[in-house]
């Protein structure tokens, strides 16, 4: 998987529509947002934030396996690196937002 579909397949886990029946626009915003961050950011920090996104969807996949776990301890926090990237990314969430319609909250 390039770095590019990773990352567009992992902020899934961090952007959640406000509309439940809009999960379909989620896939192409989450691709949207993706691809202008590796456009518009230097590759060191991409590739940083990708890693980081990374290891924070397997760590989510992991504790979504284990619901009591989940219940007990809350959902696992992003990295620094994460929520630094995802605070650089507001405005490109926005522009895809309206590109396609769809409100989503982070």
């Amino acid at each position: 998987m390039s770095e590019l579909e990773s990352v567009s397949q992992n902020l899934q886990f961090l952007i959640a529509p406000t509309n439940e029946d809009e999960y379909e626009k989620l896939e192409k915003l989450c691709k949207c947002t993706a691809k202008i961050a590796q456009e518009k950011w230097e590759p060191a920090k991409y590739s940083e934030f990708s890693n980081a996104l990374n290891e924070y969807a397997k760590l989510a996949n992991s504790v979504m396996e284990n619901m009591e776990e989940m219940l007990k301890n809350g959902p696992p926090r992003p990295s620094e690196t994460v929520i630094s990237g995802m605070q650089d990314m507001v405005e490109i969430i926005e522009s895809c937002e309206e590109k396609y319609g769809i409100r989503v909250e982070f």
